[in-house]
């Protein structure tokens, strides 16, 4: 389905398993997108350009959770980082609240074809064309929620914010059609909030402060304030 896509590439499937639980797919010798780079910009603007492309792909996959769902899974996620931050429930529980107050929204937006699971380490770079990788959450959605992940995994990162506004300015050509700044906040403040548990899985010493950043930062975004 991607083989006539001019902006990207994907590894060409060769094969699963019978009991369908493993997949093999052609070896790539693409690089890692080095955050040093003078030309980081120019890169992001090209992977910008390339996931909009990604996006517009006529593809019927299964659909994404549709709001219910999301308002579900955000439920779920209250309850895992009240359990491991008791004494931070109403904050947690506030944020919650606050973005499953503006999922509804999203039902009113077209679907798309949606990565699932966007950030820098799902992209190499081979012969100058971004190589999109791990499609396991893949499926239709709203093109936000891929787009507010990738933002937020480059400002984890410490991505300029002329940089990230270079992926932006490439989406924004490729497809057309800019999503709208409230969307995006809202798939940053998932990201984050899906994200919020990394730092323990990781045996990080400081992960309780990092998460209750996650979520302070989530409301934030909610609130308007998108430093």
């Amino acid at each position: 389905a991607t083989a006539q896509c001019k902006l990207f590439r994907t590894p060409r499937f060769l094969g699963a398993a019978s009991n369908g639980s493993l997949y093999a797919h052609q070896w790539s010798s693409g690089s890692r997108i080095d955050l040093s780079s003078e030309d980081l910009p120019r890169i992001l603007e090209g992977i910008g350009s390339a996931i909009a492309e990604f996006h517009a792909l006529p593809l019927e996959l299964r659909p994404l959770s549709p709001p219910q769902l999301m308002i579900d899974e955000v439920n779920i996620i209250r309850s895992d980082l009240s359990r491991l931050v008791p004494q931070h429930e109403t904050e947690i529980g506030d944020t919650c609240d606050a973005l499953i107050s503006v999922l509804p929204d999203l039902s009113l937006q077209p679907s798309s074809l949606l990565h699932g699971d966007l950030h820098l380490n799902q992209i190499l770079i081979e012969r100058d064309r971004p190589l999109l990788v791990d499609f396991d959450r893949a499926g239709r959605g709203y093109s936000c929620l891929d787009i507010g992940s990738f933002l937020e995994d480059l400002h984890s990162r410490g991505v300029t914010r002329e940089a990230q506004a270079a992926f932006e300015d490439g989406y924004s050509c490729g497809s057309g059609n800019p999503v709208a700044s409230d969307h995006v906040m809202i798939g940053r403040g998932m990201a984050l909030l899906r994200r919020a548990c990394e730092p323990l899985r990781e045996l990080d010493p400081d992960w309780r402060s990092k998460l209750l950043a996650s979520v302070e930062t989530c409301q934030r975004y909610l609130e308007g304030d998108h430093r």
